[in-house]
């Protein structure tokens, strides 16, 4: 087995071969590299775009396919990935046609006729 260098930011996600952080749900999609230089560069480099990150390079060993393995107390800092739900879009209930506070028609006119009468 060979060994691999990861970059984990401050929120423990791990940097992806796109260049956005993850969660980790894809190992093959990190970002690795067998050397720890090429690692702190990258890190200088996305420090440089984000002054605020504060990443930190972990090292992981490849299996027999390749596939990154992470330290488990690295695996457990990983935050469960939000459950994002949509509401529907068409729904007759979260549009309504006239805003709730709005008066009825029939309500606005009714001092005016009282007053005219």
């Amino acid at each position: 087995m060979s060994t691999v260098f990861v970059l984990v930011n401050q929120d423990h996600l791990l940097l992806e071969r796109s260049g956005k952080w993850g969660y980790g749900n894809d190992l093959r999609a990190l970002y690795r590299t067998p050397y720890r230089d090429e690692a702190l560069n990258q890190k200088v480099e996305l420090t440089v775009k984000d002054p605020l990150l504060r990443a930190r390079i972990e090292q992981a060993t490849l299996d027999e396919k390749g596939i990154p393995r992470l330290a488990d107390d690295l695996l457990a800092a990983i935050p469960p990935r939000p459950i994002v739900v949509e509401a529907p879009e068409d729904s007759a209930e979260n549009t309504p046609d006239e805003p709730a506070d709005a008066p009825d028609s029939s309500d606005a006119d009714a001092p005016a006729q009282a007053q005219l009468g």
